[in-house]
């Protein structure tokens, strides 16, 4: 009787371990499921990117014809998506020195732009980051970079 009792409840938590890990994995950009990821999703991972490092699933958030457009004293620079990518591997998992903050200039349901400051202790960068609506996900399609 004791080995059908622990069987059991061995069984019962295997069977909840299984459905949280479902559960979790159906959240995630990317995930087989059709789970919607929502702009504030999108932009809350953008912005531990930028100032964490935490690449995970950053790809994933990117438009495929994502352009990545800086402006640093009178002279503008485009990147794609794989430059991007590669940029932000060299900052995986370092912290920045800033405070982030941010706001959504524009939302309807289609299409989205925030605008995102770092302060830095003596600079300032503001990402102007837009956003479309892809059906279940929505993906990064453009970031503006100036440093006022």
């Amino acid at each position: 009787m004791k080995t059908l009792k622990t069987t059991l409840l061995a069984l019962s938590f295997l069977l909840f371990a299984s459905i949280l890990v479902k559960a979790h994995a159906a959240t995630k950009p990317g995930s087989t499921s059709k789970a919607k990821v929502t702009m504030n999703y999108v932009l809350n991972k953008y912005i531990e990117t930028t100032t964490l490092g935490k690449l995970e699933e950053f790809t994933a958030l990117l438009d495929d014809n994502f352009t990545h457009c800086t402006t640093y004293k009178g002279k503008t620079v485009s990147y794609g998506k794989k430059e991007t990518i590669d940029y932000m591997k060299q900052f995986k998992n370092v912290k920045q020195n800033c405070t982030s903050t941010y706001a959504v200039v524009e939302s309807n349901p289609n299409f989205s732009i925030a605008k995102v400051e770092l302060k830095y202790p003596t600079f300032t960068k503001i990402d102007y980051v837009t956003m479309s609506n892809q059906g279940d996900t929505w993906k990064i399609t453009n970031v503006f970079t100036t440093y006022p």
